[in-house]
């Protein structure tokens, strides 16, 4: 679930991990694939740029152009 992910980053983040974090989700996590079984399983998902986003607003100075 949606929530699940953004509540498991927030943890990340209240542990300090937030730039990591992002930083690791910007270069692994990959969009949402073709095939019909795996669309529908990452449908429940944020994409990455949601996650970032969230990530950055929890005061993570994160940019992936740095």
């Amino acid at each position: 679930m949606r929530a699940n992910e953004y509540d498991a980053d927030a943890y990340a983040v209240d542990l300090g991990y937030g730039y990591e974090l992002a930083e690791w989700i910007d270069s692994n996590v990959i969009g949402v694939p073709s095939d019909p079984f795996l669309k529908a399983l990452f449908s429940a998902h944020p994409n990455r740029h949601e996650r970032i986003a969230k990530i950055q607003a929890m005061s993570v100075s994160y940019s992936s152009y740095t």
